[in-house]
């Protein structure tokens, strides 16, 4: 199996800042809807893949915790929303 690292960028998706990866949290924010945070699609979009065991995942509060361990019961991601991922990596996020 694989073990999913870095699922959150470096905490830069849960809203560390950091202004090299900026413009890619604002991109990816089309995936928040509804019951899902950008943390949830995240974690979401690392265990759609058949391939992935697990994901570990380093949180920095409660809130952080709770947000990661309900991704699962968050609204899904849709044919869409992983289509809008592809794309949005596909072109560098430009």
């Amino acid at each position: 199996g694989v073990l999913a690292v870095h699922v959150l960028a470096g905490g830069v998706l849960a809203g560390r800042k950091d202004p090299s990866l900026g413009h890619r949290v604002e991109a990816l924010k089309v995936l928040v809807k509804p019951g899902r945070t950008l943390v949830q699609a995240a974690v979401q979009f690392v265990l759609a893949n058949e391939s992935v065991s697990a994901a570990m995942i380093r949180v920095s509060s409660l809130a952080h915790l709770d947000e990661v361990v309900t991704a699962p019961q968050a609204t899904p991601l849709s044919g869409q929303d992983l289509e809008q991922i592809f794309e949005l990596w596909a072109n560098r996020f430009e």
